[in-house]
């Protein structure tokens, strides 16, 4: 925690959204209670995979375009 003396008194998780997270931060000094919410952010394997398979759908949709071109002019 930045602040001296700052405590974390417990992890809570969204039951509605798997994504979120609340940590409860008090500091015992000066009664402050504090509720902070944390977000899942995905890795970068993520965003590599999802590209890639984007990447393999539009391939196939290309491959398909063009077998269906040279069915036509046969």
């Amino acid at each position: 925690m930045s602040t001296v003396g700052a405590e974390p008194t417990g992890l809570y998780f969204d039951n509605f959204n798997p994504n979120v997270a609340f940590v409860n931060i008090q500091h015992p000094a000066s009664g402050v209670d504090r509720m902070i919410q944390i977000t899942a952010v995905p890795e970068p394997e993520t965003y590599a995979m999802m590209i890639v398979g984007i990447g393999l759908v539009g391939w196939q949709l290309r491959r398909k375009s063009r077998r269906r071109r040279a069915v036509r002019f046969c």
